[in-house]
């Protein structure tokens, strides 16, 4: 814990005291980078543990118990950094100069609308996911959407449905793509948010009746919303942030980026490998 605060708290620090960067002055880069590398932390330990689980046959010692516990603590990390989220739009957007309105619109509405918002997605789904757990559900309450087999059926159908309407809406040539239909820009972000909605509610009794995947599929989601979020610290007030006079910018990796960060990862699950090869990762008498 003290590591894992004063490291992050430092990395924060270098983002946040940079009065000259709009998207990084903040007083909450320390808390929200110590927020975050906890969420993400915890999620992949959920994966590692799960993963042992399976391997080293060890399900008397990491039992559903100890998946809610972690679950539990994700839950918690997940909506404070949420709440961190909102406390930056509020100020960015009511306050914020020139140049920080910008940045922060190219993130909600402009050319990083997309990822930020699959990163948001991704934390308020596993949000989701982990705080359904925690919830009663009358017993005596017999609704079809709480049956196995509806549950499934239901769940498909709606993604099914979603998808394919998707696909008809898509630009079939380039005069369309110039010009997309006016009417479906307007109804489709609903009936797509609607449709999606109902395949979550769906699948929830699944994630209900297995803890250990529902915790597993919330570190998996939170661990991809970290990669975004970290993309989107450092890009767009790059790109969008400038106080000289610089046009806007763009940003694309290369294959020798997405390289890099594949080695990384490569390299990071070696040295753990290798690591439990030669030390007990359980404990031992």
């Amino acid at each position: 814990m003290p590591l894992l605060v004063t490291a992050h708290s430092t990395l924060g620090f270098i983002f946040g005291i940079q009065m000259g960067r709009p998207g990084w002055f903040s007083a909450l880069q320390a808390p929200a980078f110590v927020v975050m590398a906890g969420v993400s932390g915890i999620g992949l330990l959920i994966i590692i543990a799960a993963i042992l689980r399976q391997v080293l046959g060890a399900q008397e010692q990491l039992n559903e118990g100890v998946f809610r516990w972690l679950g539990s603590l994700l839950m918690i990390l997940t909506v404070v950094y949420l709440y961190f989220m909102v406390v930056e739009w509020l100020t960015a957007t009511y306050m914020g100069s020139e140049r920080e309105v910008r940045t922060t619109m190219a993130l909600l509405t402009g050319q990083y609308a997309w990822l930020y918002w699959l990163s948001v997605g991704s934390l308020a789904a596993a949000f989701g996911i982990l705080v359904v757990t925690h919830l009663p559900v009358p017993i005596a309450v017999q609704l079809p959407v709480f049956l196995p087999r509806y549950a499934r059926l239901t769940g498909s159908a709606a993604l099914v449905v979603a998808v394919i309407i998707y696909i008809q809406t898509l630009p079939t040539t380039t005069t369309a793509a110039l010009m997309p239909a006016a009417g479906a820009s307007l109804w489709l972000p609903w009936v797509l948010l609607v449709l999606l909605l109902l395949f979550a509610v769906s699948i929830l009794p699944e994630f209900r009746r297995n803890v250990i995947g529902s915790a597993v599929v919330s570190g998996i989601l939170v661990n991809l919303a970290a990669i975004g979020k970290r993309v989107l610290i450092v890009v767009p007030s790059q790109t969008h942030g400038p106080l000289l006079p610089y046009p806007v910018g763009s940003y694309s990796p290369t294959w020798v980026e997405y390289s890099i960060i594949v080695g990384l990862f490569a390299l990071g699950t070696l040295l753990y490998v290798l690591f439990i090869k030669v030390f007990p990762i359980m404990e031992i008498e």
